[in-house]
């Protein structure tokens, strides 16, 4: 009952998730309830299983359980009158809006200033359309000399430095490896029996050393391998 009147408290708040939930998950809580107190009770009944060998559960809270079985009227009326009393609160409560307004929008100011604070992607980043990459550049230069800009990109930005001098690095680089990458001339694949004949021939060779060696001896273990 506690879990339930705990998820059907999250009715009254505006987030309608939240709501849904409370509602589902209060429901339900109070279907297993009753079912565990109908049906189940029932259902021992009929089929009557044996009972346990030895006691379920801890010993020590054992006196805690005595207490409450035997002041068990007293309890149930105590925690009602308490649930109801405290219901009405619940009109003026929401579990979502918890905190004041003031204090929700002092969260939404340090958030936007921690989204401002990105280079890239912040609150005050903007993006400006040029017609063509001479008018991007002229835009870029009179952005960056406003004071209130911390930095202007563009697309040459993306472009390194020095690009004559590493064409031509690149190009002279072409030269070395482009016959080695591309040759003019590539060999034809291997046949069937070539790579046969490949295979066997380093047992040929250890037949040869071993005739070499002359009998009784060992065969060198590389050139047996």
């Amino acid at each position: 009952m506690a879990t339930a009147a705990g998820f059907l408290s999250f009715l009254p708040t505006d987030y309608k998730g939240i709501s849904e939930l409370g509602k589902i998950a209060g429901v339900g809580m109070l279907v297993a309830f009753m079912a565990s107190i109908t049906v189940l009770p029932a259902l021992l009944k009929m089929l009557n299983p044996p009972g346990e060998k030895e006691p379920v559960g801890l010993c020590l809270p054992g006196p805690v359980d005595h207490f409450l079985e035997k002041h068990r009227i007293a309890i149930i009326v105590g925690t009602l009158l308490v649930a109801v009393a405290g219901m009405p609160a619940l009109y003026f409560s929401d579990s979502i809006s918890t905190r004041s307004f003031e204090k929700r929008q002092g969260r939404v100011d340090r958030d936007l200033s921690r989204l401002a604070q990105g280079s890239n992607t912040g609150a005050s980043a903007i993006n400006v359309m040029g017609k063509s990459e001479d008018d991007a550049r002229k835009i870029e230069a009179r952005l960056a000399k406003v004071p209130e800009v911390l930095r202007t990109m563009s697309l040459d930005s993306f472009v390194p430095a020095d690009q004559p001098a590493k064409l031509k690095a690149i190009a002279q680089g072409a030269k070395v490896l482009n016959p080695a990458l591309n040759p003019d001339q590539i060999d034809a694949p291997p046949t069937d029996q070539e790579n046969i004949d490949a295979l066997k021939a380093p047992r040929q060779l250890a037949q040869d050393r071993r005739r070499r060696q002359g009998p009784g001896r060992r065969c060198f273990a590389p050139a047996c391998r």
